[in-house]
């Protein structure tokens, strides 16, 4: 199961949206968190809530590179699973280094839509 703070949420609801998928998590509820992308004034506040004491595991839209991997695990705790999704034609270019980084779990995931769009 994947929680979407990202395309799901509207702008109004973000806070909101993020409240309630930190309610959620527990062991008894691993789910993935899809936050919003690097580039955003949200995955901040993303990051910060889903590194509660039971954390999510990430989705990351719109990755380009392993800096966007990088910066993401920074900021989660050691050994958080993330699944890169590739959206964009730059993202899709560096797939092989997104996929080589430790961090990026098991496989790489494809948005078709904004990929195509």
């Amino acid at each position: 199961m994947v929680i979407d703070l990202e395309d799901a949420s509207c702008l109004e609801a973000k806070a909101q949206a993020r409240a309630h998928a930190v309610a959620w998590l527990s062991e008894a509820h691993p789910v993935y968190v899809r936050i919003n992308a690097t580039d955003t004034e949200w995955v901040e506040d993303d990051l910060v809530a889903i590194n509660c004491p039971v954390p999510g595991r990430v989705m990351l839209p719109k990755t380009a590179g392993a800096d966007d991997i990088r910066y993401i695990s920074s900021r989660l705790r050691p050994g958080t699973p993330i699944i890169a999704l590739i959206e964009t034609a730059r993202g899709l270019l560096f797939s092989y280094e997104i996929a080589s980084m430790d961090r990026t779990y098991l496989r790489l995931a494809f948005g078709s839509i904004d990929l195509s769009a």
